[in-house]
C-alpha cells in the first residue's frame, strides 16, 4: 500500500504542475485574477475540456514512469488491448441501465421533477468527448494501475475494496459530498472493478463509467458526482434529500445505493457466466 500512496503523491505533483502551468497561461493571456480563473474552470466548457485533457496527460505520464521502472510493461498492458466492440457495448449497457433505473424510480416516486430548458447542442456533443476523457483517466488510474498493482500482492477481494476506497477519496473535494454519496461512489468503484478482476480489460469499465456519467449529467440534468453540466433536461429535487439526492445528484440517493448493490451482484454473476471467454481470476 505504501507504493500506491507514493504513486498517488507523484501523480498529484504532476497534476499540480501541469495545472499550475495552465492556470498561469490563462492568468497572463486573459489578464484575469486567480479567483476569476478558478471560476472559469467551473463555468466555461472549453476550460473543463482542458482540465480533463491535462489530468489525463498527468495520469499517463505518471503511470508510464512507474511501469517503466517496475516491469518494463506498457500502459496498453494494463487492459487497453482492444479485443472486441462487444466489451464496449457490454460496458455501455451496464452503465446506462442502472442510472436510468435510478432516474425512473425517482421520477415515478415523485422525488424529482424534470423540466425542458434551453441548452446548447454543441455542448451536449462536446460533453461526450469530455466524459470519455474523464472516464479513461479515472479508469487507467484506479483500475488499470492501482487495482492491477494491488492484485499482485493481495487477494482479489481486498484489492477491489482498497481500490474502491481510494476511488471514492478521489472525489472527496466535490461539492456537497456527504456520507451517502461517498458510499455510493465507493460502490461504483467496486462495480467498475469487478469486470477488471475477471478479464483485465479496461474498455468495459471506461464505457460503463462514461455511460453512467453522460446519461446522469448532460442527458438527465443531475450533477455528476456533485459537478453540474449543461443538460437536455433540467432536474429539480422534489422529495426528501436522502432519496432525491439533493444538490449532489443521483449519487447521493439511497435508491442509487440499492441499484448499485444489485448491479454489482448482476455483474458478478455475468462475469461468472462468461469467465471462460477471457483469461480470468475469480474473486
Amino acid at each position: 500500500m505504501r507504493h500506491i500512496l507514493y504513486f498517488l503523491f507523484i501523480w498529484f505533483l504532476v497534476n499540480t504542475l501541469l495545472g499550475g502551468l495552465a492556470y498561469g497561461v490563462v492568468f497572463l493571456t486573459q489578464h484575469l485574477s486567480v479567483a476569476e480563473v478558478l471560476n472559469l474552470l467551473d463555468k466555461k466548457i472549453a476550460y473543463i475540456f482542458a482540465c480533463q485533457v491535462l489530468s489525463l496527460i498527468a495520469t499517463l505520464i505518471t503511470v508510464y514512469v512507474f511501469l517503466r521502472d517496475e516491469a518494463k510493461s506498457t500502459i496498453i498492458d494494463l487492459g487497453l488491448k482492444f479485443y472486441s466492440v462487444k466489451n464496449l457495448l457490454q460496458g455501455f449497457a451496464f452503465g446506462t441501465i442502472p442510472i436510468l433505473l435510478v432516474a425512473f424510480t425517482l421520477y415515478f416516486r415523485k422525488e424529482i421533477e424534470y423540466q425542458s430548458h434551453p441548452f446548447n447542442p454543441a455542448h451536449i456533443i462536446l460533453y461526450i468527448v469530455i466524459l470519455i476523457i474523464g472516464a479513461a483517466n479515472e479508469e487507467i488510474l484506479a483500475r488499470g494501475y492501482i487495482l492491477n498493482h494491488l492484485l499482485k500482492t493481495r487477494s482479489n477481494l481486498k484489492s477491489l475494496l482498497y481500490s474502491a476506497i481510494l476511488f471514492a477519496l478521489f472525489h472527496i473535494s466535490n461539492d456537497n459530498l456527504t456520507l451517502i454519496p461517498f458510499i455510493n461512489i465507493l460502490l461504483s468503484g467496486i462495480f467498475l472493478g469487478v469486470f477488471y478482476i475477471y478479464f483485465r480489460n479496461l474498455w468495459f469499465s471506461i464505457a460503463a463509467h462514461f455511460a453512467w456519467n453522460y446519461f446522469q449529467g448532460p442527458i438527465l440534468g443531475s450533477p455528476v458526482s456533485g459537478l453540474k453540466t449543461d443538460s437536455i433536461f433540467k432536474q429539480i429535487p422534489a422529495g426528501s434529500e436522502i432519496l432525491s439526492g439533493g444538490n449532489f445528484g443521483f449519487e447521493a440517493s439511497l435508491i442509487c445505493t440499492i441499484v448499485l448493490i444489485i448491479s454489482i451482484a448482476v455483474l458478478y454473476l455475468f462475469c461468472l457466466k462468461h469467465k471462460n471467454s477471457f483469461h480470468s481470476n475469480a474473486i
